[in-house]
């Protein structure tokens, strides 16, 4: 099979700034096979012995792989090559050209109904399989985008994914967008195990050791349909949001020296205590163990009452928000929003957490195209009119003063004093900011409607 399209010529074509149409990611993608190239396949030299690394665990050598794929990888994981081995060669795309690949891969992920329910990689890999049986038989069964959709078909399914949420105790079950706040139960456990066991003889003992870290601890829940990877980082995603929503709320307790503020798990740090070891220069001094700690261990307590307070002051809001599925920039600027909000709330050194307030609202309110530092003027004559209602002469003092703390630890590390009653209002304004930004999406789809309600140039 022979399709005349040089590399020169085939680049420039995959790299205009339109989305193609599924007709043109077809043609182009059997333009791909004029770039398979056949390599020595040097994978199987034997490697120098490598030295032994204090704190670095030992490699096994399992013996010769047989069918395998050639994969390479940039230093940081990604891949950047793929080939398939025949006989002593290697047949596939080498690092100029699996950008050509990865470049239609972008097209094809541009198509909603794929995007929906595969990720890169998953597209990545089936191109790739697609373009070696095309360039092995010399014909084409399918299409590309019809290869890749019947591969989704063969693999989709609807996953549940529970994770454990860390330093947070809960009284009874809620939900916050399409996120279910819960725990596991026994009775759950047990149907699991009798499940499990009617398929592979496991002793109760060993299933109780296996599933104990998720027992009598808080967990949050959410069903995708998708492909296994990228359902679980959708996943992922969609419950790193949930939780950010909640602690937007949590701002009482985020200036309490004694509360850790909750997490799930795959972002949770413990560091609130830490050990280490110091030894004087006296001569009979011997080898001291010490012990810091960095800030509270009590966990985030969401009682009933609790409850009752952040549901009034608009997580209610927030879950609402949360359930519309919007495509729109205004919407996914307000996700990034309060994701931005959790983080502060999570951040326990108050210095770097005005760092963070302050690039919070001006991440929204100064124009991509300003190149000017207007951000304190914007949010106080431009923002606190439409937010406050009172009491403005004083929010402008605050927000003087917050910049001035800012700019003294980023520019020179010097950490002025920070009071706690205007540290509690300044974030209580981000939450008001957010809010009012979602009653805004409500009635406008892109940022520059924004930045035209408060007049603010863009």
């Amino acid at each position: 099979m022979q399709f005349l399209c040089t590399y020169k010529e085939l680049v420039p074509i995959l790299s205009k700034h339109y989305d193609m149409t599924e007709s043109e990611i077809n043609i182009n993608a059997f333009r791909l096979v004029d770039l398979i190239t056949e390599e020595e396949n040097n994978s199987n030299l034997k490697k120098p012995e490598s030295e032994n690394i204090v704190g670095v665990s030992q490699v096994v050598d399992f013996g010769k792989v047989k069918n395998f794929k050639i994969i390479q990888k940039d230093l940081y994981g990604n891949v950047v090559a793929r080939f398939i081995p025949l006989k002593n060669k290697k047949i596939g795309l080498n690092i100029d050209n699996y950008k050509v690949l990865q470049n239609l891969c972008s097209e094809v992920l541009s198509l909603e109904h794929i995007a929906k329910y595969a990720d890169n990689k998953f597209v990545e890999a089936s191109c790739f399989e697609w373009l070696m049986d095309v360039y092995d038989t010399k014909q084409a069964k399918h299409d590309l985008l019809t290869y890749i959709k019947s591969n989704i078909e063969n693999e989709l399914d609807i996953y549940t994914f529970y994770y454990k949420i860390e330093c947070l105790g809960i009284s009874s079950p809620f939900i916050i967008g399409n996120v279910k706040i819960d725990w596991i139960s026994q009775d759950f456990l047990d149907k699991q195990y009798n499940l499990l066991n009617a398929k592979n003889t496991l002793k109760r003992d060993e299933f109780d050791e296996n599933y104990k870290d998720f027992f009598d601890k808080p967990i949050a829940s959410i069903q995708i349909r998708g492909l296994k990877d990228s359902a679980e980082s959708f996943a992922r995603e969609k419950v790193k949001l949930a939780l950010n929503a909640i602690k937007c709320f949590l701002i009482q307790e985020s200036i309490q020296a004694t509360i850790q503020i909750f997490d799930v798990d795959f972002l949770f740090h413990n560091a609130s205590l830490s050990n280490y070891l110091f030894q004087s220069s006296n001569k009979e001094s011997y080898l001291n163990l010490g012990i810091r700690q960095k800030f509270g261990v009590e966990p985030t307590i969401l009682d009933m009452k609790t409850m009752n307070r952040i549901n009034n002051e608009g997580l209610n809001k927030l879950s609402e928000f949360l359930n519309i599925k919007s495509t729109s920039e205004l919407s996914y600027l307000i996700e990034d929003s309060i994701n931005r909000l959790g983080e502060i709330i999570s951040t326990r050194d108050w210095h770097e957490r005005v760092v963070k307030i302050i690039s919070f609202f001006e991440s929204v309110i100064v124009p991509k195209t300003n190149t000017k530092a207007n951000g304190e003027t914007y949010l106080k004559k431009n923002i606190l009119v439409k937010l406050v209602k009172g009491h403005v002469e004083n929010i402008k003092r605050i927000i003087r003063s917050f910049y001035n703390v800012r700019d003294k630890y980023i520019h020179n590390r010097i950490s002025k004093p920070i009071d706690i009653n205007e540290l509690y209002k300044i974030q209580r304004l981000c939450l008001m900011f957010l809010l009012q930004m979602i009653d805004l999406n409500k009635n406008y789809s892109k940022i520059n409607d924004v930045l035209n309600y408060y007049g603010i140039e863009n």
